[in-house]
């Protein structure tokens, strides 16, 4: 799956969510294994770690530790390689909580299945349930639409999980010793218990709602509520501003006009105009003192 190259998809990029929980149980399951095939018999550890009818009512933890266990190396590879890539990615979208209830809901499955179909005597481990479940779950998300490409082979992620869900039971299957092979097929019930799960909660809905939605930053409550300008498309604001810019501009220009403009000039008197006649001749006169002159003797020919 390293491999793999995704051409196509749906689903936005993972939210910012660590997969602490896919971590801690990759990691407690190679050394459960290391330990096993290294220190102790596997006998021992199975028997301990493991889930078994017999043991129901005094090994209680079996319940949480039969997915750590595995008996072969191949169911090994297979469950923690599909944990690490699937696993981690709805981990990160989901969040680890959700996450943890979907796995225990998985491996819940396998358990019911088991107690209910399988010999006392068979021990039930592996991750196979929540592994298949964590496919399942992926190509849900996306519609099955998701393509995949590894090396000259497009899988669509619906394809890609009926595959990797035969491989896994395959694998188990092929491991497992006497009435074993067939009881490792319960692990299969952890297909159901996740459809079941999904069908009857909003995970997937949540996911396909947050990604169209856009973000919205939080404000606080202490904010007062602010008021909506009337024009507030970009244009509009744009247009107002011009029109400001060009108020203040006209009001400036006429108190310039204003500051240069002559004062007014004084109303011209008949007394002034003929002592300006008699010291400084009829050719002296402005033209306001003319006309001054001409509208007073055109008076006083009509009388």
């Amino acid at each position: 799956m390293n491999d793999a190259e995704r051409s196509s998809g749906t689903t936005s990029a993972p939210a910012d969510h660590r997969p602490r929980a896919v971590r801690v149980a990759l990691a407690l399951s190679f050394a459960l294994y290391f330990v096993q095939t290294t220190v102790l018999a596997p006998g021992d550890v199975e028997s301990t770690l493991g889930f078994s009818s017999n043991d129901l009512g005094r090994k209680w933890w079996t319940l949480a530790t039969f997915t750590l266990v595995h008996s072969g190396m191949w169911p090994l590879v297979l469950n923690l390689a599909v944990l690490g890539v699937f696993g981690s990615y709805l981990e990160r979208i989901w969040g680890t909580g959700e996450f943890i209830r979907y796995y225990a809901i998985c491996s819940l499955g396998a358990w019911i299945a088991h107690l209910t179909f399988v010999s006392s005597d068979i021990t039930l481990a592996g991750a196979a349930a929540p592994a298949i479940g964590m496919l399942l779950a992926f190509a849900a998300m996306n519609g099955g639409a998701q393509h995949f490409r590894v090396g000259a082979v497009s899988l669509s992620s619906g394809t890609l999980a009926a595959l990797g869900t035969i491989a896994i039971l395959i694998a188990g299957a092929a491991t497992a010793s006497g009435d074993g092979s067939a009881a490792y097929l319960v692990h299969g019930a952890g297909l159901f218990a996740g459809w079941a799960y999904l069908r009857t909660t909003s995970s997937i809905n949540l996911v396909r709602l947050r990604e169209g939605v856009s973000p919205v930053p939080d404000e606080t409550d202490d904010i007062p509520p602010r008021a909506v300008p009337r024009n507030h498309h970009p244009r509009a604001q744009r247009h107002d501003e011009d029109d400001i810019v060009a108020r203040s501009n006209a009001a400036v220009a006429l108190e310039s006009a204003a500051r240069t403009m002559p004062p007014p000039r004084e109303p011209v008197n008949l007394n002034q105009v003929l002592d300006k006649i008699s010291e400084q001749g009829i050719e002296s006169l402005t033209n306001d003192e003319r006309r001054l002159l001409d509208e007073v003797s055109r008076r006083l020919r009509d009388i």
